[in-house]
């Protein structure tokens, strides 16, 4: 906790406790403790920092903050703080602000802030664990929002054809350009029975342009995990 006023960091474990949160904690007052804190072998749950402190402060204290890649949550404790300063660090990447004079709102707050890093830390490993799959892996590998229409087609989806990445735009037209004008009637009623859930996957074999203009047989599987 990066905060100067030690009556102030008192009150703040005194609400915690009484919010029943274990606590081990470190108070620092500068850059360079804080500096030594995020450095040394302790994994922080969370890390909370005063705005204004006597030759430091919250802003200083976050830019610290991003230089080690914690998964950590970084809140903002401050009593002297105006409402531009506050969305100011929120948009420089502090997870959230609480006013010291609504110090009741901080369990919470850490509560949830926590909760969500570790949301985030299981969507980067299971995202690493995808883009190791698909490295090493020579299939293609494509994704579709079908209420935004937002489409992902893989570098290795792109290279079975001949494209390398920039070369293909992340659009179903491009798709649509791609497959044979014989087959896509077919392909597409086939991708909209499963959509409307009348089969219970979607199973294809078609033709698709390759880069030099020749055509390749391509069977594309795809299943719809949320309507």
């Amino acid at each position: 906790c990066a905060e100067n006023i030690k009556d102030d960091y008192n009150l703040i474990l005194i609400v915690l406790k009484k919010a029943a949160i274990n606590i081990f904690s470190q108070r620092v007052e500068n850059a360079i403790d804080f500096n030594k804190a995020l450095k040394s072998d302790i994994k922080w749950d969370v890390i909370l920092s005063d705005y204004i402190m006597p030759g430091f402060g919250g802003l200083e204290a976050l830019k610290i903050y991003k230089t080690f890649n914690l998964n950590a949550p970084f809140i903002v404790v401050s009593g002297s703080i105006t409402d531009v300063e506050a969305v100011a660090i929120l948009k420089a990447g502090a997870n959230d602000y609480v006013s010291k004079e609504k110090l009741l709102r901080l369990p919470s707050a850490i509560k949830r802030e926590i909760e969500q890093a570790i949301i985030r830390q299981k969507l980067k490993e299971s995202e690493n664990r995808c883009k190791i799959a698909l490295e090493g892996t020579t299939d293609g590998l494509w994704d579709i929002n079908l209420k935004t229409k937002k489409v992902f087609y893989s570098k290795e989806w792109k290279a079975m054809l001949g494209y390398k990445d920039h070369e293909i735009e992340n659009k179903i037209e491009a798709w649509e350009d791609l497959v044979h004008p014989d087959d896509l009637k077919r392909v597409e009623a086939h991708s909209q029975k499963h959509i409307e859930d009348k089969i219970p996957s979607f199973y294809s074999e078609y033709r698709m342009r390759c880069k030099n203009g020749s055509y390749k047989w391509i069977l594309d599987r795809g299943k719809v995990v949320e309507r």
